[in-house]
């Protein structure tokens, strides 16, 4: 059985399918690893709920 999903090939390709705007996707694109790149996501959106308290 085959994937559906098709998987990015790299980070460039991941950034363009999240829901970003263009200055968030340039902060993004200095990410060297997809490791890196969940951890800045999964701390921006930490700190985006906290504003929100």
């Amino acid at each position: 059985m085959s994937n559906a999903q098709a998987r990015p090939d790299s980070l460039g390709e991941y950034l363009a399918h999240l829901p970003l705007n263009d200055e968030q996707r340039a902060e993004l694109a200095s990410c060297t690893s997809f490791a890196e790149l969940h951890a800045r996501l999964s701390a921006a959106s930490m700190s985006d709920c906290a504003d929100k308290r």
